[in-house]
Order: C-alpha cells, then sequence, then structure tokens
C-alpha cells in the first residue's frame, strides 16, 4: 500500500510540475492585450450599430429628396401640358408653313422664383442616387433653357422668329416632357409610387 501512495503521490508531484508553468510564469503583456482587446471589441460593438443606423439614414434622407424632385418634376410636366404650351407652338408652326406669316413671337410669363424645390435640394444632390442626379439636372437646364428662351425679353419674344426656330422651340419642348416622364416612371418604378 505504501507502494500505491508513493506512486500516487509522485504521479500527482509530476501532474503539478507540468501544470505550475502555465499559473507561474504569467506574460507580462497578457494584461496589456486584454485591455487592447477589451477597447476593440467595445470600439466595433458601438461602430457597427452607428454604421448600419447611419446607412438606413443616408437612404431615407436619398428617397425623400428624390421624392420631391419627382413631385416638382410631374407638377412642372404637368402644367407644360395642362396649359397646352407646345399646341400653341405647334399651331404657330402650322401658320407659318401654310403662308398665314412667315415670323412670329412667343412670350411666357414665368414667376421669378421657379424650381424652388430642386434648389432647395441642391445642397443635398449628392445623397441621391448619381444616374437620377444627372437627370434631374439635365431635365431643370432644359426646362430653364426654354423659360429664358419665352420669358419676356427672351430670345421668342424679343424679336421675329422664323419657323427654324419654332420647331427648335417644339423639339425642345417635347424632349423636356419625354424626359421628365421617363424620370417620373424610373422613380415611380424604384419606389413603387402609386399614379394619383
Amino acid at each position: 500500500m505504501e507502494d500505491n501512495s508513493i506512486n500516487q503521490l509522485l504521479s500527482s508531484v509530476e501532474i503539478i510540475s507540468a501544470i505550475k508553468p502555465l499559473f507561474a510564469s504569467q506574460n507580462p503583456y497578457l494584461p496589456v492585450y486584454s485591455a487592447l482587446g477589451g477597447a476593440f471589441v467595445g470600439a466595433i460593438s458601438s461602430i457597427i450599430p452607428n454604421m448600419i443606423l447611419e446607412s438606413i439614414r443616408y437612404k431615407k434622407e436619398a428617397k425623400a429628396l428624390t421624392l420631391q424632385v419627382y413631385s416638382e418634376i410631374k407638377s412642372t410636366v404637368q402644367i407644360f401640358e395642362y396649359r397646352g404650351y407646345l399646341e400653341h407652338v405647334s399651331e404657330v408652326i402650322r401658320n407659318i408653313e401654310n403662308g398665314e406669316y412667315t415670323t412670329d413671337r412667343f412670350t411666357i410669363h414665368f414667376p421669378d422664383k421657379r424650381h424652388t424645390v430642386f434648389e432647395a435640394v441642391l445642397p443635398k444632390l449628392g445623397t441621391i442616387d448619381i444616374q437620377l442626379q444627372i437627370k434631374f439636372i439635365a431635365f431643370y437646364q432644359s426646362v430653364e433653357s426654354i423659360i429664358q428662351d419665352v420669358k419676356p425679353g427672351g430670345y421668342m419674344n424679343s424679336q421675329e422668329c422664323n419657323l427654324k426656330d419654332f420647331k427648335d422651340l417644339l423639339s425642345l419642348g417635347r424632349r423636356v416632357i419625354k424626359n421628365g416622364k421617363d424620370i417620373m416612371a424610373e422613380i415611380e418604378n424604384k419606389y413603387t409610387i402609386k399614379q394619383v
């Protein structure tokens, strides 16, 4: 029995001798590693939720700005169609082609403040999809070109204009309406907007 006890005791001493270095010779940088690891985990756990929330906020803002510009473009197209501007230009073209007269003038009065929504959105335009930004700017530049031509003192009424001038105006006006409707369709499809 003594042999068994001695063997067990020797076996226990060997196990303790093998385990002792794990506890006795601790890495002096272990607390530093632990602190850095904790700081890293803490930073990641606060950054990731903030990034997700920021992404959601960014997408909501982009959608809101897009829908605001959409509304103004829709209104512009509807006003162009309702007031029959292009029909009037077409009538002038027919009259010139029929020989009733060779030149004419064309004037439309516009408010000084126009495109107010687009102008308000302009500082944040970068949040909107890049392709829509390009289309928005092209649309508004074309509309403004027409306005500059037909407003009092503009090219189409400060002088007598010929058939080519009116055909150019009609072509640009049709392109504005088509581009506006294309933009509207794209946004309606993207955000599943129902027609009212």
